[in-house]
């Protein structure tokens, strides 16, 4: 069951890890949960939800005031 032990060892510290299709350098800086990542994709929902918003209202509200 368990003839492949796919752990590392002290001698594999410091070695180049072999990328994948999905390693992206610019944020590998970070811990990636699904927490951190519905953190984020909540945050940018909100700022695209917010810029519609503004687009859509925004020539009603300069009539109202000028």
């Amino acid at each position: 069951m368990f003839t492949k032990l796919y752990a590392a060892t002290w001698g594999d510290v410091g070695k180049a890890k072999e990328k994948g299709f999905f390693d992206f350098d610019l944020f590998s800086w970070m811990a990636w949960t699904w927490q951190t990542a519905a953190f984020f994709i909540f945050i940018a929902f909100c700022i695209t939800v917010m810029l519609i918003w503004e687009k859509k209202y925004q020539e009603d509200h300069l009539e109202k005031v000028f």
